[in-house]
C-alpha cells in the first residue's frame, strides 16, 4: 500500500533517488566525478567566512539548527493535518475510482443522477485532497533530487568557467549555458534527472486538472438531475 506524503517524510527516504533507471539512447555519459552526490568539504586552508545568525536579532544569538524540533500546527489544526497527509490510503486505487467517477456509463434515469449527485462532491473532495497531497510530495522530491541536479549543472558551469580562464569563451555563462554543458558532459544521468522532475511536475498538474474536473462535474451532474433538465 502506498502511503501519503505526511508519511513518507517521516520515514527514511531512500538515498539513491534513480533506482529504476528510465531508458535513454546514449551510453556515452562520463562517470560523475567522485563526490558529486555529497557536499564538497570546505578548504581547511581557505579563511572561513563568517557565521551569519539566523532568525536571530543579535549577532551572539546564533540559531543552533542541529537537533530543533520543528513544532506542531495548534489549536487542532495539527489534527487535520494528519489526517489529510498520515492517514494512509491506495494513491493509484484513489485516482482511478475519481477517474471512474466522473463518467455515468449506465443509463442516465433520474435516480441513476441523484445518486449521482450525491456522490459527486464526495468524489470532489477526495481529488481536491489527491491534489494536494501529490503537491507537497512533488516539492519534497524536488528538494531530495536538487542535490545531484545540482551537482551535475555545478559541473557543467565550471567547464564553461575553465574555458573562460583559458580565452576559449568570453561572454557571460547562462543558465541555458550551464544546462547544455551539463547534458554535454554527463547526457544520460542529465536526461534522466531532468526527465524525472519533468514527469514528477507533469504528474502534478494533470491531478490539478482532475480535481477541478471533479468540481466541475458537481456542477453539471447536479443540473442534469434537475426536475426541469432534459435527458439527451
Amino acid at each position: 500500500m502506498l502511503y501519503c506524503s505526511g508519511q513518507l517524510a517521516h520515514t527514511k527516504r531512500n538515498t539513491d533517488i534513480m533506482t529504476e533507471p528510465l531508458p535513454t539512447k546514449r551510453r556515452s555519459a562520463k562517470p560523475l566525478p567522485t563526490g558529486i552526490y555529497e557536499t564538497p568539504k570546505a578548504d581547511a586552508k581557505a579563511p572561513k567566512a563568517p557565521t551569519i545568525p539566523l532568525f536571530s536579532a543579535t549577532p551572539d544569538q546564533v540559531l543552533q539548527l542541529k537537533g530543533v524540533r520543528v513544532p506542531d500546527m495548534q489549536h487542532g489544526f495539527q489534527t487535520i493535518v494528519t489526517d489529510l497527509f498520515e492517514s494512509g490510503f491506495d494513491v493509484h486505487a484513489e485516482y482511478r475510482e475519481i477517474k471512474a467517477g466522473l463518467e455515468i456509463t449506465d443509463a442516465l434515469t433520474p435516480d441513476r443522477l441523484r445518486r449521482a449527485a450525491n456522490s459527486q462532491e464526495g468524489i470532489a473532495n477526495r481529488a481536491h485532497q489527491l491534489y494536494i497531497i501529490a503537491k507537497v510530495e512533488v516539492q519534497a522530491y524536488m528538494r531530495e533530487t536538487e542535490g545531484v541536479y545540482g551537482a551535475i549543472r555545478e559541473a557543467g558551469i565550471q567547464a564553461l568557467e575553465a574555458d573562460k580562464a583559458i580565452g576559449a569563451r568570453t561572454k557571460q555563462i547562462t543558465d541555458a549555458d550551464a544546462k547544455a554543458a551539463a547534458a554535454a558532459l554527463y547526457p544520460d544521468e542529465w536526461a534522466e534527472i531532468c526527465t524525472r522532475r519533468d514527469r514528477a511536475e507533469a504528474m502534478l498538474k494533470q491531478l490539478e486538472n482532475l480535481a477541478q474536473l471533479a468540481r466541475s462535474r458537481c456542477f453539471t451532474v447536479s443540473a442534469m438531475a434537475h426536475p426541469g433538465a432534459r435527458l439527451t
